[in-house]
């Protein structure tokens, strides 16, 4: 297996902190290009890994990585998990993921069905069909009845699928659900390990793993929030007004709650907050306690200043080419931490420092 392009992947994923930093300055608008920008997003991503290696397949692009990876690579990773049934289960569907083969990924859902990590990678998996994935969430749903993300995502499959009443159910139970929990500490920890297999060292496999995370429940998210906008144009106002307030809970929740928060994570939900919030009067109630939709804006607006203003100080360009004694340290932070705290930790660190 060939050197990791690790300097490629921060410059494709800079860019996607980019475009998510621009705000969107209205519903229609938003509805409109979240899936164009979706698109460039990718190809951001693979043309600048793609220049670099020319061997990216389209699977492999959307986990993030740089080059061709084959299930003879994690062989004897895979054998070494041979009499521990639920091991070998979680790497064969971390081998199906980093190699591009979803049929990995279904045999390791036969191995262990009540795995609600195996359950949240499937329901999220876009190469699944929409059966399958509504099927595994709603498994992931009963498996982990404490995860808020569980239920999202479960409810976007239930609107996507035409049943309405249901969905609203499951996403009003959602506040009562106390964790947001996308599995990603779990699932980079794995790939560190089918890194290393494949002849990485532990610092590159760390870094790697983090790197190549992506956000697969995003489509969901997103097409749950535009499932609610519609329906709010139709509803009472009072219902309407309540559906609102749990598309903005769900965006402050993936941005504060959800473990590891990258920074697009975080933006990610700063623009399901704004499509909680478009076509509305700025001297409305917003649904944020005591704050108008005008001050709600202003807020966002604030968030993702600070962030952009952090990614010119800290981008991942930067952090992987300048002091690189702190590079295992920062992955570790953003890991532990987050996006956000480990690149002001770095900051603070390498501030005035030549």
């Amino acid at each position: 297996m060939k050197p990791i392009l690790t300097h490629s992947l921060a410059v494709a994923i800079g860019v996607l902190v980019t475009l998510l930093l621009r705000p969107a300055s209205d519903d229609n608008k938003v509805s409109s290009d979240e899936t164009q920008k979706s698109e460039r997003m990718k190809r951001a991503m693979s043309d600048s890994i793609t220049s670099s290696s020319g061997k990216a397949s389209r699977r492999q692009r959307e986990a993030g990585l740089s080059e061709k990876i084959s299930n003879a690579d994690f062989e004897q990773w895979l054998a070494s998990k041979k009499g521990n049934a639920r091991s070998l289960a979680e790497a064969q569907a971390i081998a199906g993921l980093l190699s591009g083969k979803p049929e990995l990924i279904r045999q390791a859902l036969e191995a262990d069905p009540e795995n609600p990590h195996l359950l949240y990678i499937g329901s999220t998996l876009s190469s699944f069909s929409e059966e399958e994935r509504l099927s595994l969430s709603e498994r992931l749903f009963q498996k982990d009845p404490q995860n808020g993300l569980a239920a999202y995502v479960y409810a976007a499959q239930l609107l996507k699928s035409g049943d309405t009443k249901k969905g609203i159910e499951i996403l009003n139970s959602s506040q009562d659900r106390l964790r947001m929990d996308s599995y990603n500490t779990q699932t980079q920890l794995l790939m560190d390990e089918a890194y290393i297999a494949t002849g990485l060292s532990p610092s590159e496999a760390k870094i790697q793993s983090v790197m190549s995370s992506g956000v697969p429940y995003l489509a969901d998210l997103q097409s749950l929030a535009d499932s609610i906008k519609d329906m709010g144009n139709s509803l009472p106002p009072e219902e309407a007004a309540d559906l609102r307030a749990l598309s903005a809970s769900m965006g402050m929740r993936l941005k504060d709650q959800s473990s590891s928060v990258t920074f697009m994570d975080h933006l990610i939900g700063l623009k399901l907050e704004e499509k909680t919030l478009a076509e509305l009067p700025d001297d409305s109630p917003s649904p944020y306690t005591g704050m108008t939709v005008e001050q709600a804006r202003q807020a966002i607006a604030n968030e993702r200043e600070e962030i952009n203003n952090l990614t010119e100080q800290a981008s991942l360009d930067v952090i992987m080419t300048t002091h690189p004694e702190l590079v295992d340290r920062y992955f570790e932070r953003v890991r532990l931490t987050g996006q956000l705290e480990a690149s002001k930790w770095w900051y603070n660190e390498t501030s005035g420092k030549k």
